[in-house]
């Protein structure tokens, strides 16, 4: 794991046990069973990111964990965005677009794979049939609030989503996903 941005971590054995720990308690099987990899391009403000994959269930949905700046593991199996929010508010306040959208996308209960105006050309072209154009992640603030507008794939679906979510000041963290069929407009 690499610590040059931001804060380093103090205390990387127990956090890489405690996302074994966490994966073995979504999962089963054992800690040994846990593979952990680092996430490099999404180490932010301190943040540090792990990806972890069960080699005894290979076509399980990997899990992703944030370590925060004060050493706190949140984890993406919450799906009301609980762990987006608190990622976005430690971390997120000089952060660009695509970075919050890669965060709701895997902490925030969205599901999909975030849709990249290079490299995903069948989801635009479904985007674009739903009636809407391609646009990549957008995020305006307001006052204080912030909200994110971007596109994921639902491969399995093979179906878009739109998602907007909210991060308003004073607390709470809003997601909605809207289907893009061809026939929504």
């Amino acid at each position: 794991m690499n610590a040059a941005e931001g804060t380093a971590l103090k205390d990387i054995d127990g956090i890489q046990q405690k996302a074994k720990a966490r994966m073995v308690e979504a999962l089963g099987g054992s800690t040994s069973d846990i593979e952990l990899s680092a996430l490099p391009d999404l180490e932010l403000n301190g943040c540090h990111f792990l990806r972890a994959t069960h080699r005894a269930r290979p076509g399980t949905q990997p899990g992703k964990f944030a370590v925060l700046p004060d050493q706190r593991v949140v984890d993406s199996f919450a799906k009301d965005g609980a762990s987006a929010e608190v990622i976005l508010r430690a971390c997120g306040a000089q952060a660009p677009a695509t970075w919050w959208a890669s965060i709701v996308t895997s902490f925030g209960g969205v599901g999909g794979v975030l849709v990249d105006g290079e490299h995903a050309p069948s989801a635009i072209r479904k985007i674009r049939q739903a009636g809407e154009e391609f646009a990549p992640p957008a995020l305006v603030a307001t006052g204080a609030d912030r909200t994110i507008t971007f596109y994921v794939m639902n491969y399995e679906e093979e179906l878009p989503y739109k998602v907007q979510a909210r991060l308003p000041k004073g607390g709470g963290f809003e997601v909605t996903r809207t289907a893009m069929r061809p026939d929504s407009k």
